[in-house]
C-alpha cells in the first residue's frame, strides 16, 4: 500500500470507520475459529453463538469487499485525477505571491547581495526586506498594463499589489470548481486567503475606489496562510 493510497483511505471519517469494523471483524473471525474454538464446552450454545458471531463478520467482509470495488476504488482514482488537475492551480497560488515578493520586493533590496530563497522565508525576515524608498521609487524600463483594473503600475510597490490581487483572485475563483476534490484542509485554507484582510481591503479598495493602498501586516497574514498551503500540499502525511 503506497503513502498516496494511505493519506486517501485515512481522509474520510467514513473510511476510517469501515476500515476499524474490518479490523474488528477479521479479530472477530481469528478468535472464534483458532483461539476460542472450545467456547462450547465453556458456555451453554457456544459453538452456535461462536458460528453466529463468524458468519456476521464475514457477511461484514463481503459487505467491505463490494465497497472497495464500487465506491472506495473510483473514489481513489477520482483523487488521482484531482491531484493531476487541481494541483497545479494550487501551486500558482504560491507561485503567483512568491514572484511578486521576488520582483518587487527581494530583488530591489538584494540586486548586490545573495536573495534569499522566498519558500525559506519567515514572516520576520520578509518583514525586514520591505524598503519603502526603494519600493515607492518609479519602476525603469518596460512594465506591465493590468487591464482588470485599468492600472499601469509606476513603482515596485504598485507591482507588487497588482501582481498579487490579479491573479490570486482569478486562480482561487478557479478553484472553486474542483473543492469536492480537495482535502478539509486544503478548502480552509483557499477560503482563509481568499477572505484575508489583504484581498479584502487591498483588493477591495482597488476595485471600489480605483485606488492603491497597501499594508504590510495584512500582506503578511497572506504570506502566511500561502506558507501554510504549500507546507499541506508537500507534506499531506502530516495533516491526515
Amino acid at each position: 500500500m503506497n503513502n498516496f493510497f494511505k493519506q486517501q483511505l485515512l481522509k474520510d471519517n467514513e473510511d476510517k470507520w469501515l476500515l476499524l469494523g474490518l479490523t474488528f471483524s477479521l479479530v472477530l473471525i481469528a478468535w472464534f475459529q483458532f483461539i476460542a474454538y472450545d467456547m462450547k464446552e465453556v458456555v451453554p450454545r457456544g459453538q452456535q453463538w461462536s458460528d453466529l458471531i463468524v458468519n456476521i463478520s464475514m457477511s461484514y467482509i463481503a459487505g467491505w469487499i463490494i465497497y472497495i470495488v464500487s465506491v472506495f476504488i473510483p473514489k481513489i482514482e477520482k483523487w488521482r485525477k484531482a491531484k493531476k488537475i487541481v494541483y497545479p492551480f494550487l501551486n500558482q497560488v504560491i507561485t503567483t505571491i512568491d514572484v511578486s515578493i521576488l520582483n518587487s520586493v527581494l530583488y530591489p533590496n538584494e540586486q548586490y547581495r545573495p536573495i534569499p530563497k522566498v519558500s525559506t522565508m519567515s514572516s520576520e525576515e520578509l518583514r525586514r526586506c520591505f524598503d519603502f524608498e526603494i519600493l515607492n521609487k518609479p519602476i525603469k524600463g518596460f512594465h506591465a498594463v493590468f487591464y482588470t483594473y485599468g492600472f499601469k503600475p509606476e513603482t515596485r510597490l504598485d507591482e507588487l499589489i497588482l501582481s498579487t490581487i490579479t491573479p490570486l483572485e482569478n486562480v482561487l475563483n478557479e478553484l472553486k470548481a474542483y473543492y469536492d476534490m480537495l482535502s478539509y484542509d486544503e478548502v480552509k485554507l483557499l477560503t482563509e486567503i481568499e477572505k484575508s484582510r489583504y484581498l479584502l481591503f487591498v483588493g477591495g479598495t482597488l476595485r471600489a475606489q480605483n485606488k492603491l493602498v497597501f499594508d504590510v501586516d495584512m500582506f503578511i497574514e497572506l504570506f502566511e496562510s500561502v506558507r501554510s498551503l504549500e507546507l499541506l500540499i508537500s507534506h499531506p502525511e502530516e495533516h491526515t
